[in-house]
């Protein structure tokens, strides 16, 4: 299809759309409108139904432009201002959860937006939820553009304080910890986690000491953040197959003892590998016998607990393999919302070198430097663009 499914007259209408936009940029919003509209009954576009949203917003009609505004991105998910004005609309209106889901798709499609970054760190907090709002607001201090205004700077002070008090709380839970006093190096990692909830050996070690105290419900969830703030730690999904196991939630510990798996074949432990089988064998006659779902996760997801939605997806699809291809749309989403940099670095990564391979060095080297730009200068992305741009 092209601009329009049907166009009588390519000048008429290109005059209209051209009419149109003066009118919208005079601020004649009522005149631009009409025209819009009147297009509309030739055929229509992504960019036909965005700019009609723009009017009913300018004109206060919200919900006609939250109504075109999803129009728009039924036929085109990578507009980024239509993502970021229906948040602002339900920002508005008071629906925090909404507003969330729609700046994590704008940051899905611009990692380093830091608009929305600032906007979800913000909204997250008027949800008392503070191990988001925290990680988004550490995202906004390393993508911000303007480094010398004063929100900025408040950011930077406030993230510092709470890191330098939380690292005196971790500390001294470590001491407790080797002393074997497990009640109070819990409440030691907890004013810790409170003060800094982003930092990855304040929730493994909390997790840890909840798990020995016989706080199961807190082990997960940290151990869950602590998975979240470092995937590639092979020995969070044994603790979380163990605690799982413990409650008797035998599905999920089945799953995570699987994912615990996929490490051991890639690190070729023979003898790892054939443990991790015979505990496979233990949990195989109860592996369905737990609650997992595609409900469970649905509603993680609408709740804007996209942690807990992907792992639980992820626990769908080990247990019910068949539903690969109806789920696959959404565990992307998800791969994209929660962690865009990586998702996106890879694809940078892969189009650099293909680019690179042909010989198109320039375009070559854009993309590694993008990837530079969006990932840590800690993570394996960064390091493998940066050395292919040395090479170019």
């Amino acid at each position: 299809m092209g601009r329009f499914e049907y166009v009588a007259s390519s000048s008429t209408y290109d005059y209209m759309l051209e009419k149109a936009a003066e009118f919208y940029s005079e601020g004649n919003y009522s005149d631009a409108l009409v025209l819009y509209l009147e297009i509309m009954n030739t055929g229509v576009d992504d960019s036909l139904y965005y700019q009609t949203a723009l009017c009913y917003n300018k004109l206060n009609q919200r919900d006609k432009a939250v109504e075109y505004l999803e129009k728009s991105l039924a036929l085109n998910d990578r507009r980024l201002s239509a993502f970021v004005l229906l948040a602002e609309i339900y920002s508005n209106s008071g629906d925090n959860k909404k507003a969330i889901y729609n700046y994590m798709r704008a940051r899905a499609i611009k990692p380093d937006h830091s608009a929305s970054i600032l906007e979800l760190a913000k909204h997250f907090s008027l949800m008392n939820k503070e191990f988001e709002s925290v990680y988004f607001y550490n995202k906004f201090i390393q993508f911000a553009k303007d480094k010398k205004s004063m929100e900025y700077r408040r950011i930077v002070s406030d993230l510092n304080n709470r890191r330098t008090s939380a690292s005196r709380n971790f500390s001294s839970g470590l001491r407790e910890f080797t002393r074997g006093n497990l009640f109070a190096s819990k409440n030691e990692f907890v004013r810790a986690n409170e003060l800094y909830p982003i930092d990855y050996e304040t929730n493994y070690n909390l997790a840890r000491v909840c798990n020995d105290s016989g706080d199961f419900n807190s082990a997960l969830r940290f151990f869950q953040r602590a998975l979240f703030l470092n995937d590639s730690d092979k020995k969070i999904y044994m603790y979380l197959a163990s605690v799982y196991s413990k409650i008797r939630d035998y599905s999920r510990a089945y799953c995570f003892t699987k994912k615990y798996l996929d490490f051991v074949v890639k690190e070729n432990n023979q003898a790892e590998y054939l443990k991790m089988i015979k505990t496979l064998k233990v949990f195989e006659p109860y592996k369905t016998s737990g609650n997992v779902s595609v409900d469970i996760a649905e509603n993680y997801f609408s709740n804007n607990r996209y942690i807990e939605a992907k792992l639980e997806y992820e626990c769908v699809l080990i247990l019910q393999p068949e539903l690969e291809s109806e789920l696959k749309s959404r565990v992307n989403l998800l791969n994209l919302i929660i962690n865009p940099e990586k998702v996106l670095a890879d694809l940078y990564i892969e189009k650099g070198k293909s680019l690179y391979n042909l010989g198109k060095i320039k375009e070559a080297e854009s993309f590694f430097a993008r990837v530079m730009e969006i990932t840590p200068v800690n993570t394996p992305e960064y390091k493998l663009a940066k050395s292919r741009v040395g090479n170019v």
